[in-house]
């Protein structure tokens, strides 16, 4: 392992094992098609830090995820099944979708990047954004991995030096996290991203001078909404009164966009946060059921054992005794 070449704090994996670690976690399934490995799809989200070689141009490929390409250092080119090649250097910031073939390559010794590649559920939304455009239209950050610039090729972002840094930051810590061990770290690994994604979008917004739209539902960050307020009560009837649309539309679209009706995705989040809350406090169960916000508690002993695959009092035990969680409890 080795410290990054940024901020020399964290611990990521050496240049050399980049190949290793692709043939590890991505798989070809047909000539120049990359999809996730089985075990990846439970994480959703696979980071790298690697430099891609100068000599060896990588073959044209396209995915079935979508791609952000944070470029650290030195020079390179991408290139796209468009014929199109584009110099990209530090603080570029390329957005990748799964519908056109691209490439990299090296054009120093210099040229180190950072790809984060995830499914649509990794950041909350349903997984057929991949596969229908006009579905992933209706998710803002989303949109930009939909679109082409005016000669036809991939969005480029170009932050502020301080701004770049930031995402820098966080997309660091989602490697070392990945390989300290992912799927403990699944939650926190896909929240880092939530948070990378929104920051991007925000500068794609500024960029191109998109106009935000209110209470529209389009534009509306469901996930975060839900994250930040899940413990008050929450019905579909009262988020569509606060969006000024019907309950029936509401319902619709928060299934086409998330994939899930509105309780089960309520559900997962605070069974989710109960789940840290029991890991990490010695707070009794009644209390945690209550700080997550379920009136009863033994609604949330049903619910949290049919997410979990046993009671609070039980995870919190084994949890206590194995130091870890153990390989029989599900995840969400």
């Amino acid at each position: 392992m080795r410290r990054d070449p940024v901020f020399n704090i964290f611990t990521i994996p050496p240049v050399s094992s980049s190949a290793e670690y692709f043939k590890k976690f991505l798989i070809r399934t047909n000539p120049g098609m990359i999809s996730f490995s089985e075990n990846l799809k439970r994480i959703k989200c696979y980071p790298v830090c690697y430099k891609p070689d100068k000599v060896y141009e990588m073959p044209l490929h396209s995915h079935d995820f979508f791609e952000v390409l944070l470029v650290i250092s030195g020079r390179g080119e991408h290139i796209n099944n468009r014929n199109y090649t584009e110099v990209i250097k530090n603080r570029d910031i390329i957005i990748i979708n799964n519908q056109s073939a691209h490439s990299l390559r090296g054009l120093d010794s210099e040229f180190e990047v950072i790809n984060l590649t995830f499914l649509p559920s990794a950041i909350g939304y349903s997984d057929d954004s991949l596969r229908n455009r006009n579905l992933s239209n209706l998710i803002h950050f989303l949109r930009p991995f939909n679109e082409y610039d005016a000669r036809g090729n991939f969005i480029k972002i170009r932050q502020p030096d301080a701004d770049f840094k930031k995402i820098l930051f966080y997309a660091f810590h989602i490697i070392e996290l990945f390989h300290k061990g992912m799927d403990k770290n699944a939650e926190i690994i896909c929240n880092l991203l939530s948070t990378i994604i929104n920051m991007i979008f925000n500068h794609y917004k500024a960029q191109n001078n998109i106009n935000g739209a209110g209470n529209n539902i389009y534009m509306m960050d469901i996930y975060s909404w839900l994250h930040a307020n899940f413990q008050k009560k929450i019905s579909l009837g009262g988020m569509a009164r606060h969006l000024q649309i019907s309950e029936p539309y509401f319902s619709t679209l928060f299934n086409k966009i998330t994939g899930k009706n509105l309780k089960t995705c309520v559900n997962e989040i605070r069974i989710g946060k109960s789940r840290e809350m029991l890991e990490n406090t010695g707070f009794p169960v009644g209390r945690i059921a209550y700080e997550v916000g379920f009136e009863d508690i033994t609604h949330f002993n049903f619910v949290f054992k049919k997410y979990v695959g046993c009671s609070p009092s039980r995870y919190r035990k084994q949890i206590n005794t194995a130091g870890t969680i153990p390989l029989n409890i599900k995840t969400i």
